[in-house]
């Protein structure tokens, strides 16, 4: 239980050195929506729903910024009738998961 404990206090620190500089975590929204995912998973985990419930609506924010970058750099430039890739389909279905679970803690 200690190790879990340790896990989840070093996914907690990586985000507050995140957070410190939002400039830093912007560059790669991508990468702090998953960071938030697994901190909210940890915390899930451990007993403690709504910090993950908080942890995984403060990732959404970065998912959001992801796939407007997204969306402005590639899926708008796409001729019409024309499908291009989807985005990010694993990570939408992770954070999907992710959500049911805390509906049924």
């Amino acid at each position: 239980a200690e190790r879990r404990w340790s896990a989840l206090a070093a996914w907690l620190q990586g985000l507050a050195v995140l957070m410190g500089d939002l400039r830093i975590a912007y560059q790669c929204p991508l990468a702090c929506t998953r960071h938030f995912r697994l901190a909210a998973e940890w915390s899930l985990a451990l007993g403690q729903p709504s910090r993950a419930r908080a942890l995984l609506q403060v990732g959404n924010v970065f998912k959001l910024q992801a796939m407007a970058r997204w969306w402005t750099n590639t899926g708008s430039k796409l001729p019409p009738g024309v499908t291009g890739r989807r985005y990010e389909p694993r990570m939408q279905v992770e954070y999907t998961i992710a959500v049911t679970q805390l509906h049924e803690a």
